[in-house]
């Protein structure tokens, strides 16, 4: 399989993941559910569908002949795995406290988003949606944004690295934020 094809069936399976379980709730006898009956429906099924995405996305990356110039790019030996990921938690979390007080400071009191109040709400009525926001979203949300968007731009540009890596870095993260 071309890395074209794999790119463009990842890409199709990620949209269709996110938008199936809402044709089946309409289309199945989930009508007869409301409030969080209904929620937990869609909530299931998503997480299924997510599964299957994972799963075939995985399946089909693996099956590229073709690999991207990012990937055939020299790369840190694995023993740096372990220690790379846990500085970059640690950044993280400084980087979170910094902001949290900054915020906190100007704008007196702590700041949470809607966004993160909900997905809080439904965490606590139905757990299993963590290993959904936890795993299986942010895995799909990779192999899209970084690996299909970001890959297939850095190659489409011709030129220099550090700029086509910049376009394509931008690029990708708009489309992340519009998503």
């Amino acid at each position: 399989m071309t890395r074209l094809w794999a790119s463009l069936l990842t890409v199709i399976i990620y949209i269709l993941s996110q938008f199936l379980p809402l044709l089946i709730v309409k289309k199945l006898p989930f009508v007869q559910y409301s409030g969080i009956e209904l929620t937990k429906a869609v909530i299931y099924i998503q997480l299924v569908l997510f599964l299957i995405a994972a799963t075939t996305i995985i399946l089909i990356n693996l099956k590229i002949k073709n690999p991207t110039k990012l990937e055939l790019e020299v790369k840190e030996p694995k023993k740096y795995i372990i220690p790379w990921a846990l500085l970059g938690f640690a950044l993280v979390m400084i980087y979170q406290m910094v902001v949290s007080i900054v915020l906190t400071q100007i704008y007196g009191g702590q700041q949470v988003s809607p966004n993160t109040e909900k997905l809080i709400i439904i965490a606590r009525k139905i757990p299993i949606f963590i290993f959904f926001v936890s795993i299986i979203g942010p895995l799909l949300e990779e192999y899209v944004f970084r690996k299909v968007i970001l890959g297939e731009l850095f190659n489409a540009i011709k030129g220099n690295r550090i700029v086509a890596f910049i376009i394509a870095t931008t690029v990708s993260s708009l489309i992340f934020a519009l998503a």
